[in-house]
């Protein structure tokens, strides 16, 4: 269906106006961001300092490289309402921590517009009539835009909280933003997708899952935790798009939040900027319906799929089941749509040598080329107390693991090097050679030549030209 057909009205302009930033004490950044270290004089540290590289960016107009054709002044000045409401609330606030501290920092897209009840209220006015549903008796609807394929009776919602049934149809998110970002398309992480690429990430609130370690909860959480800061921007697909096509971006990615919820979103902005040229992909749990795989497949490009651990009672633990996600990832395999995994470590959770080896087994089941990427875990959300974080030795062991069962690209994430390892590297699964070098986000070098490795010549899996053509072994 074409991008624009049974589209609602178009909202009204939003890039017009920047907001007020308000003054907040220690105890409100706690509510906000438990679990990370406060400043003496201002915001969580590490919130802090990233946030001042953002700033300099965008006011001293410094893209991240020089292949990005608009710099954030312009950009800032153009679309005051998104990123520069960043820029105008905190401008003046840079000079002294003490005046960072007095005017208050808010989350990235300016102070939370509203929480809880209220957000509520306003997101279900911030909807359009759905897809991914079937019509039941007595007016209630069937939602299947993930496996919990809820029965949703007029008036409630589904287990998201943001898909609901009004006189018998089902209303979707629609028409807003919680984060937009143009990212290194590592970030995401895609390691075998246009490395080096640049991609718009955006992303809209809640989540089909609650975990307890939830490392984005200010979004995701915000409808279920009072704790939860909000911010929601009403956008069009349209500037969505228009925004990274400035940017210089190749790949667009919905990501932030659980993104099969807001597939009917996800596939308006799709379709525009496939007509831009970019490629698309998900960042999401996996926990899909067949029907929805179905329906994203004339959409979607890629997909990393976060596989949380490979026990059904890990997955109850979390709001969902461990079968629907191994099917969603056999079904992107087999559609041909390129896949990538990543498993996030948590200590004491999923880090058991038998069920690491378990999760690489079936990887390798499915197609050993499926890159597979183990992060590091830090202190977040309702486990902020501890662990700290996921150690060296525990990553370096998830490595051996995936090596030996035979995952042919398994990387370690959200970790400096170990002892010298090129973790971030790929190499060769056929002669050893260093084909892509990676230090963190920043592409180092790549040899990749037509997708082969300019030694043996073998071909290497993955998305390597934006014609999309998949290049597998």
């Amino acid at each position: 269906m074409a991008s624009g057909a049974n589209r609602e009205p178009t909202p009204g302009p939003v890039f017009d106006e920047a907001s007020s930033g308000t003054a907040r004490g220690d105890a409100e950044y706690r509510r906000w961001a438990p679990g990370r270290r406060i400043a003496k004089n201002g915001p969580p540290v590490r919130v802090a300092r990233k946030r001042k590289g953002l700033i300099r960016r965008m006011m001293n107009a410094e893209p991240r490289n020089s292949a990005r054709p608009t710099a954030y002044r312009s950009l800032a000045r153009e679309h005051s309402g998104l990123l520069g409401t960043y820029a105008c609330t905190h401008q003046g606030a840079r000079n002294t921590s003490t005046s960072r501290h007095q005017q208050g920092v808010g989350p990235l897209f300016g102070p939370a517009a509203t929480r809880n009840g209220t957000l509520a209220d306003e997101l279900a006015g911030l909807t359009r009539p759905g897809e991914l549903c079937e019509p039941g008796a007595d007016g209630v609807v069937r939602c299947v835009a993930c496996a919990h394929q809820c029965r949703i009776p007029e008036g409630g919602s589904g287990v998201c909280l943001l898909r609901s049934n009004r006189g018998g149809i089902l209303r979707v998110p629609w028409g807003y933003v919680s984060g937009v970002a143009c990212d290194p398309v590592e970030k995401k992480p895609f390691f075998h997708l246009l490395p080096g690429g640049e991609a718009l990430s955006f992303g809209m609130l809640g989540c089909n899952f609650r975990c307890a370690f939830c490392q984005n909860w200010e979004t995701s959480q915000v409808l279920r935790d009072p704790e939860a800061t909000a911010t929601r921007q009403v956008v069009t697909p349209e500037m969505v798009v228009d925004w990274g096509r400035r940017q210089g971006a190749q790949i667009i990615a919905s990501t932030y939040n659980e993104p099969l919820i807001t597939s009917e979103w996800g596939r308006d902005i799709f379709a525009l900027g496939r007509e831009a040229g970019m490629l698309t992909c998900y960042v999401s749990n996996g926990f899909a319906s067949p029907q929805v795989i179905d329906w994203l497949d004339p959409w979607l490009d890629a997909m990393n799929v976060d596989l949380k651990c490979f026990t059904d009672e890990g997955y109850r633990q979390l709001g969902g089941r461990l079968e629907p996600v191994c099917d969603t990832i056999r079904a992107l395999s087999g559609r041909g749509k390129w896949l990538e995994v990543i498993t996030l470590i948590v200590p004491g959770f999923n880090d058991g040598e038998k069920e690491l080896s378990s999760l690489a087994e079936f990887l390798v089941s499915v197609s050993p080329d499926i890159p597979w990427h183990v992060s590091a875990y830090h202190a977040a959300y309702r486990m902020s107390a501890g662990p700290r974080r996921t150690s060296t030795d525990a990553l370096r062991k998830a490595l051996e693991i995936g090596r030996s069962a035979g995952v042919r690209y398994v990387y370690a994430g959200n970790v400096r090097a170990m002892d010298g390892s090129r973790h971030e590297c790929t190499y060769c699964h056929s002669c050893g050679h260093t084909l892509v070098e990676r230090q963190g986000f920043r592409l180092l070098r790549n040899d990749l030549r037509d997708g082969r490795c300019p030694v043996c010549g073998v071909r290497i899996p993955g998305i390597w030209s934006r014609n999309k053509e998949q290049q597998d072994d």
